[in-house]
């Protein structure tokens, strides 16, 4: 599954995740705040 990443300074990165558990936990086009996604990933690496 590839993931696109739009960072606070507006600056994008494409990552690559093997598993589909990453789609359970975030949602297209959607905003976090800026330490909400570090919790999500966490939660994504230990489920995976």
């Amino acid at each position: 599954m590839h993931v696109s990443l739009r960072w606070p300074d507006g600056s994008r990165r494409q990552i690559y995740s093997p598993s589909l558990v990453v789609a359970d936990h975030f949602a297209g086009g959607a905003s976090y705040p800026p330490d909400e996604p570090v919790g999500r990933l966490r939660v994504c690496t230990l489920t995976a």
